[in-house]
């Protein structure tokens, strides 16, 4: 008997093998197998069995053995599914999962000692009790663990309301019932944090693993070990465990589940969300959603489907913060070609930054925007100075190097403009954390500043001190992006302050609006954790009925809100909205075929009488990454079933030439 096998170390071509007669009887699609290849040994799975009656002209080599898999008895139902759903092959999820378990790390990311996650003080970590609405939640969830259900179901707690007890309740009852969990973060910062708290609860009493790109090979083979043995664990990661083969899988929990983050950014793109959800209805086990800030799409399909929707809407300790809004206002004289730095802190955000100094009590700022200045633009021509590889402008960061936040490249500022060739004479336009930093320095020089962005997160060391020290209250101000926006309590901060609030709202997408919110709410959460009285200072150029809602219990408000703006266009959660991406390093030759394609996709759906409507080709925000351009286009209505119908067809259309641009689909996209 012979076997087709597809490669898991990037080839593009399936290859043949023939099966020795002693694995007659194991060997079967599915199957992941150790295979040789010109002089090594990789990994692969089978796709294709072949009668032992085929000749060939050629040698045909054994396969050298069968990988041994954990006894998941719905694992290879549920791959199918999750592979059905985003139009890929099983293979590819498979490829996808090994690549990471065999990447090799020597040494794994420590965890800040200090680190305890969104909801309570580091002080109470060993003796929470629940209470009463806590309790409830987990009494409700419970028989569903025991007696294995599928139960979605929606946590919405305000941050610093004690999700994190509900759920550490949550995985001590899986465990008791001899059951495995899967703990899901959209942060690899975030997982390290839980894990680290998650051990300091059950004091050895639950063995806590960890599954993310900053463990060791050591730490995936214990893990993998463990999963053969089929002990009750908790597993706490990031998008990749969800793939993992478990025995007796009892539970999954999914924190901070509007995050964006857990869609793949690589194609095929999955939602980790998704995939969860199908393998808890696979599988017949409750699924926990929690968040903050619930996605708009996640209350409405709770509402539609009779989820338990379960809310915590008070602190565990401290108050919400006052929230003031604080206009920024732009120079209006003519021969002011640059904005002075004093402008990105505002006379109130100043006075209230003097203020906690005096009160020796700390500061967050807030700027989703890393590096000095945003982009370089020319004072004659008005060329921006961009990436060679990617459609984006370049950042100035410090040392006057120029970044591409998305290649990685890196150069000096050129000493002419490459357009029209004017000597030194370029503008410094926006601002980011960098730049906030220095002005900071400059308005308090006894303050104690540190940044949070990825720059700084780079070096492991320096980033886990930034934490601690905060933690500690040795730091005055600390300017971050994104990354301090959730996860960690920081009980002496009692001002936030938020630099540019809008800043995100012109992405072009349906979401603008609910991710800014989100965003905004989240690191709003961080003030007053531990006190009665603090307050958070967002600055904005505009005014934008999402500043209506900044006070967290006002969320909900917001939530019909945004219905009302999405159903009049039909966007989600009203409608089903999908996505087919085609890519080519040639730009002429993609819209060529994006164009076909799209001609291609309009006469099937007459013919089929579907109600889908298709919009595009278009480009996306950023349209070239690594000298790799796109070209978008979206199919909205209809069901879901006639989209994949759709791109199977479309798929099927026969090549015009050698190199046709690659086709990519993907179901419900964030971003």
């Amino acid at each position: 008997m012979y076997c087709i096998v597809r490669i898991f170390n990037g080839l593009d071509r399936p290859l043949t093998y023939a099966i020795p007669q002693a694995w007659h009887h194991e060997a079967r699609v599915g199957k992941i197998v150790h295979v040789p290849l010109l002089k090594r040994t990789e990994r692969g799975m089978i796709v294709e069995l072949i009668e032992a009656s085929t000749t060939f002209t050629y040698t045909i080599r054994d396969i050298y053995s069968i990988e041994p898999m954990p006894h998941d008895e719905q694992y290879y139902r549920w791959i199918e599914q999750v592979s059905s759903y985003y139009a890929t092959e099983p293979w590819k999820l498979f490829q996808r999962f090994f690549s990471f378990q065999t990447v090799r790390k020597k040494t794994s990311a420590a965890v800040p000692a200090s680190a305890i996650p969104d909801a309570e003080a580091k002080e109470s970590v060993n003796t929470w009790k629940l209470t009463q609405s806590q309790a409830d939640i987990v009494a409700q969830l419970t028989p569903f663990i025991h007696q294995p259900t599928y139960r979605p179901a929606l946590l919405h707690g305000v941050t610093g309301s004690g999700k994190t007890a509900v759920y550490q309740a949550l995985l001590r009852e899986a465990f008791s019932a001899g059951k495995t969990s899967l703990f899901l973060l959209p942060e690899v910062s975030l997982a390290m944090t839980l894990a680290h708290t998650l051990r300091t609860l059950f004091k050895g009493t639950i063995e806590v693993h960890e599954y993310h790109y900053a463990i060791s090979a050591q730490q995936k083979n214990t893990l993998w070990q463990k999963i053969n043995n089929g002990c009750p664990i908790v597993i706490v990661g990031v998008r990749l465990p969800v793939f993992l083969p478990l025995v007796h899988l009892g539970l999954i929990i999914i924190d901070e589940e509007h995050d964006a983050g857990y869609q793949e950014t690589a194609h095929p793109r999955i939602n980790t969300k998704e995939a969860a959800l199908l393998r808890a209805q696979c599988y017949k086990i409750p699924i926990l959603l929690g968040s903050a800030t619930p996605s708009v799409s996640s209350l409405y399909l709770a509402q539609q489907r009779s989820w338990n929707v379960f809310r915590l809407l008070e602190r565990f300790s401290g108050a919400f913060p006052k929230i003031t809004h604080a206009p920024l206002l732009i120079p209006r004289k003519k021969e002011s070609l640059s904005i002075p730095d004093s402008f990105w802190i505002s006379t109130p955000l100043r006075e209230a930054i003097a203020a906690r100094l005096a009160q020796k009590k700390q500061v967050i700022i807030f700027l989703n925007r890393r590096g000095l200045h945003r982009f370089m633009q020319c004072i004659d021509c008005a060329s921006i100075l961009r990436c060679s590889a990617c459609s984006v402008s370049l950042t100035l960061h410090v040392k006057d190097l120029l970044h591409c936040h998305y290649c990685g490249l890196k150069e000096s500022i050129p000493p002419h403009c490459p357009a029209c060739g004017t000597t030194n004479a370029f503008l410094k336009k926006g601002v980011g954390t960098q730049r906030i930093a220095e002005v900071l320095c400059s308005l308090f020089p006894t303050a104690r500043i540190a940044r949070a962005d990825i720059d700084s997160k780079k070096e492991q060391k320096v980033w886990e001190r930034t934490v601690t020290a905060m933690q500690a209250g040795d730091i005055d101000i600390l300017v971050g992006t994104q990354m301090i926006t959730k996860g960690y309590h920081f009980p002496h901060v009692t001002l936030v302050g938020v630099i540019w609030a809008e800043s995100n709202l012109s992405t072009p997408f349906y979401t603008a609006a609910e991710s800014t919110l989100q965003q905004l709410l989240q690191v709003a959460g961080r003030a007053g954790r531990a006190c009665a009285s603090s307050e958070v200072i967002v600055q904005s150029y505009i005014k934008h009925p999402l500043f209506s809602y900044l006070n967290e219990p006002d969320y909900e408000k917001f939530y019909h809100h945004e219905l009302a703006q999405r159903q009049e266009p039909c966007y989600p959660p009203f409608v089903r909205l999908s996505e087919i991406e085609l890519q080519h390093s040639n730009e002429q030759k993609l819209d060529r075929d994006a164009q076909s394609v799209a001609r291609c996709a309009r006469a099937i759906i007459q013919e089929k009488g579907w109600n889908i409507q298709l919009l595009g080709p278009a480009l996306p925000p950023v349209h070239r990454i690594k000298h790799t351009s796109s070209r978008r286009i979206y199919l909205k209505g209809g069901n879901l079933a006639w989209h994949l119908e759709l791109f199977r067809q479309l798929k099927n259309v026969p090549a015009t030439d050698a190199q046709p641009s690659r086709i990519f689909f993907t179901p419900n996209p964030l971003h």
